[in-house]
């Protein structure tokens, strides 16, 4: 089985011949927030984005709202995914940090689909294992 966002992988570890492919391109929920709180702590102004939301997109979404974030220039690629998994480098990185370093929390489900993952900076070792798959 393999997961695919949008796809962009020079390698073509998105493609997984011969496996199921699971595709989230479809996912495209955005929800801005004002107020983001984790466990009852306020982490101020924050996005909460579909695995299928392209970059492109989200900019034009985050500027109808007068918000900024930290994302790359391929217009290809989405916000959540490899991206931030990565790192995610960005022309605002040097000022804002990484994606990543940015990303509150994110929700994985295991390839079994037996249960989500949340990741959140109180157990950040879990993204950092996740990061090296």
């Amino acid at each position: 089985m393999a997961v695919k966002a949008s796809g962009h992988d020079y390698l073509g570890r998105s493609t997984a011949k011969g496996s199921f492919l699971l595709w989230t391109r479809y996912f495209q929920n955005v929800t801005f927030h004002d107020s983001f709180k984790i466990s009852g702590i306020n982490h101020g102004s924050a996005v909460t984005v579909g695995s299928g939301v392209g970059l492109h997109d989200l900019y034009v979404l985050a500027k109808a709202q007068g918000k900024i974030f930290v994302g790359g220039t391929a217009a290809s690629v989405v916000a959540s995914g490899g991206y931030v998994q990565g790192a995610g480098h960005s022309a605002l990185s040097p000022l804002l940090g990484l994606a990543a370093d940015n990303a509150l929390r994110m929700i994985f489900l295991s390839l079994t689909c037996v249960a989500g993952i949340y990741i959140t900076s109180q157990n950040l070792r879990l993204l950092q294992q996740m990061a090296s798959f």
